[in-house]
């Protein structure tokens, strides 16, 4: 087991998720921490340096950019994964630009997971030895300057370039005036430029900073680090735009001057398009794993899933959460007289019209067979009822044209409403409730909506 190891820190306000993420890391050999709210997990990185933190983007009382900020700068060699359940491109954009490692969309796999956690403990090592490194340049540099003897100087200064010339990283000196003053050889084949025609340059002119360029020296006048910048280079040989990872440090005197910053570069072009391939990759097999193969929607397993999380939800803040069992009037005739390849054409025009009606926090999914179920999160029983009238409505009006005759086809749902808590406390109840209100519609009738277990004088039609 990997548990003595590393230390990690699970922030997510829902404490169903925070189980699952800390049995995950378990099930991967690592032991967590958890806490729901920003200002807990920040006080948790300024009492005990942890490894990995992942964190939820959604959080009650601090915005997850900020707590990832604010983690960043307490403990900048801490790797953050940023965990959540709606992504944007501008959160994502975001988080990179402030150091996370990685960005993962719910649901994701163990796989998924396993492999963001290995890539991250990867990189906090080397961050870490690169920081012994660089203690291990300054202390160099000490014994050069205060050199006991000509002979110690003079095997001090050569230990001191060897490490230099022989770093495989690019290093990048610069002074307070913020213009270049030294450049080793792995410097020298990521820019393209001689050293010497280096020295002399604002490093700005050779390293894209743009907007961020007081950003980064504006946080080296405060502190000693600014770790995980990314940005680009441009190889002034080849005019390839390479993708560089930044480690900054505040170069000081023998009497703790600052006297400039060392830019530790590190071609990640490599890296980083793999891991967005392969997130690419994953994102892909995670929709299939969820998605029906036929109609494009949520499958069951999903719904189920998606069910009890939105009942749970509401629990934990008061809240409705609605349940819309939905039946195809007749459709086996259909399947009987024209085919199943013409039926499952039937179903894909019958989930685009139930998908129309939804909004997009709404779960929509083909339950089985000709049955589509739908979870409305907070939405009560009247907004529920409207919804499934919507889409009777909207299917009673689709015109749908089999391959052989003229007459297009009419097409009915039979819906069954129910909604928590006032029909069930857990998904299963919530179920049996739709179920039950779904059956009444049919024996009376079809073609209606369901929302109350009795008075069938009352369905709507």
């Amino acid at each position: 087991m990997r548990a003595d190891a590393h230390r990690f820190l699970v922030v997510d306000d829902d404490p169903d998720i925070q189980q699952v993420l800390v049995d995950l890391l378990f099930s991967l050999g690592y032991t967590a921490d958890a806490v729901g709210l920003g200002r807990d997990a920040i006080d948790r990185v300024r009492a005990a340096e942890y490894d990995l933190v992942l964190l939820d983007q959604a959080l009650p009382d601090i915005p997850g950019a900020d707590v990832l900020r604010q983690i960043k700068h307490i403990s900048p060699n801490t790797e953050v994964i940023i965990v959540t359940g709606q992504s944007s491109l501008d959160s994502a954009i975001a988080a990179v630009r402030f150091d996370a490692f990685d960005y993962l969309e719910k649901p994701f796999g163990v796989g998924v997971l396993a492999e963001a956690v290995e890539k991250a403990i990867h990189r906090r090592r080397g961050r870490l030895e690169e920081h012994h490194r660089l203690e291990a340049l300054v202390r160099q540099h000490e014994l050069e300057r205060v050199g006991d003897t000509p002979t110690r100087a003079a095997s001090d200064r050569a230990l001191w370039e060897s490490v230099v010339r022989d770093c495989p990283d690019a290093l990048v000196a610069a002074g307070t005036d913020r213009v270049i003053r030294l450049a080793n050889d792995a410097a020298v084949r990521l820019i393209g430029l001689p050293a010497s025609e280096m020295v002399g340059r604002p490093i700005e002119s050779l390293i894209e900073l743009g907007e961020y360029e007081d950003l980064v020296w504006g946080a080296l006048d405060t502190r000693d680090s600014l770790t995980g910048f990314e940005t680009f280079i441009v190889n002034r040989c080849t005019d390839r735009r390479i993708a560089v990872e930044i480690n900054w440090s505040v170069l000081r005197d023998g009497d703790g001057m600052r006297i400039g910053a060392l830019a530790v570069c590190r071609d990640v072009t490599v890296t980083r398009p793999l891991l967005h391939v392969m997130n690419e990759a994953n994102q892909e097999l995670q929709a299939l794993a969820v998605s029906d193969p036929v109609t494009g929607l949520y499958n069951h397993r999903h719904f189920q899933a998606a069910l009890r999380v939105e009942v749970e939800r509401a629990r934990r803040h008061n809240r409705s959460t609605s349940l819309l069992m939905i039946d195809v009037d007749l459709f086996k005739p259909i399947n009987d007289t024209y085919g199943h390849a013409f039926g499952d054409e039937v179903l894909r025009e019958l989930a685009r019209a139930i998908e129309g009606e939804l909004r997009a926090t709404d779960v929509p999914c083909r339950y089985g067979g000709d049955e589509f179920a739908v979870v409305l999160p907070e939405t009560d029983a009247d907004e529920a009822r409207r919804v499934a009238q919507r889409m009777l409505d909207t299917v009673r009006a689709l015109p749908v044209r089999p391959p052989r005759g003229s007459e297009a086809l009419r097409l009915s749902l039979s819906i069954g409403v129910a909604t928590y808590p006032e029909d069930g406390e857990t998904a299963g109840d919530l179920i049996a409730s739709a179920d039950s209100r779904l059956y009444l519609a049919k024996q009376s009738g079809r073609s209606q909506v369901a929302a109350e277990t009795e008075r069938p004088g009352s369905l709507a039609r």
